[in-house]
């Protein structure tokens, strides 16, 4: 079964690092993060070399680690008699110390860097992007909400600049890449032209990214919040949008009013909360990757 399941798994990753998106994924991701990461994108030789005995080690860890959960007994037993049971019961518990290692060991440089693959389909196509990547700290749910705002932001930048006054594109967007768990964000600005208006488009989606660190205006903040509060309470009657609002605003910092009520934490947000957050894209100790994603034969 593990060779049969290896066998499937090694054959669909080498087919996803041979397409277009997953050589840009890969391009990317092996520029920010070190090798010992776990966010290190590995090639299909390395998971050659894992065995069952390496999976077995793995479920080990995972599965039999005590990871500081509380349990709750309830019953109706008398305390002379659940007493020794409990004794037992602790006794017979393992606990190994956590790795102190962390996961994501980025490599973050003050610099900037600009890719160029031609290694998309063939035609006249050419995607461009920006990567803005800085260290961050535990995600709250007020950080939730600023991601989304300043997705929000750079996206209707690109929408004026790009589509309307450009027509360079139909549909550009921005969002903030923050897993869970992660000490990293990344701010991505996407794009596609065509291949003789790639200079064209290059420039005008500098324009966008030279902005990012000048914050937020005013109106922009004012009718981003707006924004915002209408989607998300849309989507208090949509279960899927309600299980992802569950999972981002309570999980991360135990706060069910952004649920049930999301405009007690975009009022308490300011335009100096997320002129700041934005400025972050742009520190010194940030790092800014462009990608230039050609059509092969070009």
């Amino acid at each position: 079964m593990f060779s049969r399941y290896k066998k499937q798994f090694i054959t669909s990753n080498r087919q996803y690092l041979e397409s277009v998106n997953g050589k840009a994924f890969k391009a990317v991701s092996n520029a920010i993060y070190d090798s010992d990461s776990v966010r290190y994108t590995r090639a299909s030789e390395d998971y050659e070399k894992v065995t069952s005995s390496d999976m077995k080690l793995a479920y080990e860890q995972l599965m039999k680690t005590n990871r500081g959960m509380v349990y709750v007994i309830a019953g109706d037993i008398a305390v002379d008699e659940f007493k020794p049971l409990a004794r037992s019961y602790l006794a017979a518990m393992t606990f190994n110390e956590l790795s102190a290692n962390k996961l994501y060991q980025v490599k973050l440089n003050p610099k900037d860097e600009e890719l160029t693959f031609a290694f998309g389909s063939a035609g006249n196509n050419v995607e461009l992007f920006s990567m803005f990547a800085r260290n961050a700290k535990e995600k709250t749910t007020k950080d939730y909400f600023l991601a989304d705002i300043a997705g929000r932001i750079v996206t209707s930048r690109l929408t004026e600049q790009v589509r309307e006054l450009g027509s360079l594109d139909y549909s550009p967007y921005s969002f903030v890449d923050w897993p869970e768990g992660a000490d990293t964000q990344q701010l991505l600005i996407v794009m596609n032209s065509s291949i003789i208006k790639r200079k064209e488009a290059r420039m005008a989606l500098n324009e966008i990214v030279e902005s990012i660190g000048n914050g937020a205006t005013e109106e922009e903040f004012k009718s981003t919040t707006k924004q915002l509060s209408h989607a998300l309470k849309d989507g208090l009657s949509q279960p899927h949008e309600q299980a992802r609002m569950i999972f981002n605003y309570v999980l991360a910092d135990a706060d069910p009013l952004a649920v049930v009520n999301p405009d007690s934490v975009i009022d308490s947000l300011t335009q100096e909360d997320i002129n700041q957050y934005l400025k972050a894209f742009t520190s010194k100790t940030a790092t800014r990757i462009d990608v230039t994603n050609l059509p092969s034969g070009n």
